[in-house]
């Protein structure tokens, strides 16, 4: 940690090294904490450009408890496509690594343990107000 903005980069494309990659994100939006890159693209107003994101939400409501049990991840679920949105690029606060459970289907553990970072947002994101 050096205090200095460091660039993330948001991967989005159906052939990266020859498979699709859709990275997640932590957004911040009145419904979202976390999604999933599902396009993005540029409007250009005048001269001025603005890029929007469309994205897949990952905060439904899982029905066990919120985090597993063994390993202390949190889980979430991807609300139904047709629930994707779009939001500025300017919403996006970082990207973040959600990872299947295999044991369940749809869900996905939040891996907050990458950094820090991470682990610090998720204190204030309403996934640990509902654990």
């Amino acid at each position: 940690m050096d205090w200095q903005q460091q660039t993330d980069n948001l991967h989005c494309s159906p052939d990266f090294h020859n498979r699709p990659r859709y990275d997640f994100v932590l957004v911040k939006s009145s419904q979202t904490d976390f999604a999933q890159i599902l396009y993005i693209f540029t409007v250009v107003v005048g001269t001025e450009p603005y890029v929007f994101v469309l994205i897949h939400p990952f905060d439904a409501h899982v029905a066990a408890s919120q985090k597993d049990n063994q390993l202390a991840f949190h889980h979430v679920q991807a609300q139904p496509r047709k629930w994707s949105e779009f939001i500025s690029v300017r919403s996006i606060i970082r990207g973040v690594v959600l990872v299947q459970d295999f044991d369940r289907a749809g869900d996905y553990l939040v891996l907050d343990t990458v950094d820090s970072d991470i682990f610090l947002r998720m204190r204030v994101s309403k996934f640990l107000s509902l654990a």
